[in-house]
């Protein structure tokens, strides 16, 4: 299947970029983090807050049903 081909960059086609892209996938590669690690927000607590931004439509509806609700 093609989804499950491994990526492959004609690097040639770069030019003189090649050991800066190379960098920058190597410091991608490096720096992954897990789900984790990441902060989790509690949009409970705004509830009536994000409530009125939504009449107001400062923020879709469909954020407050989804996070606050």
């Amino acid at each position: 299947m093609k989804m499950n081909a491994p990526v492959e960059f004609d690097l040639n086609k770069l030019r003189g970029y090649t050991d800066e892209i190379k960098g920058y996938l190597n410091d991608f590669e490096s720096n992954q983090k897990q789900r984790i690690d990441f902060d989790r927000y509690n949009f409970r607590k705004y509830r009536l807050f994000i409530w009125m931004l939504a009449k107001m439509k400062v923020v879709p509806y469909t954020f407050y049903v989804k996070y606050c609700k």
